[in-house]
């Protein structure tokens, strides 16, 4: 069960992870924007909680980490 956002972090050293269901965690009732900031930090995912991701998805999770860098690693992909 993940429930904060340093169990997210790990997973960016999964460089294949294209797919990823967070649905029935505790952060994804605990954290505000998961699915901007969970781009923000693989932006290579293809489905986020069995939705497809969208250009539109990406759009607002680089607006959204240009607008909270301080929330974010200093080694995350958007850095």
């Amino acid at each position: 069960m993940l429930s904060d956002v340093a169990e997210v972090q790990k997973l960016v050293s999964l460089k294949e992870l294209k797919y990823l269901t967070l649905h029935g965690n505790p952060i994804e009732i605990a954290v505000p924007y998961l699915r901007s900031y969970v781009l923000c930090l693989l932006p290579d995912l293809r489905s986020l909680n069995c939705t497809p991701v969208t250009k539109g998805d990406r759009k607002i999770s680089e607006v959204w980490g240009g607008m909270n860098k301080n929330l974010l690693p200093k080694n995350s992909n958007k850095n």
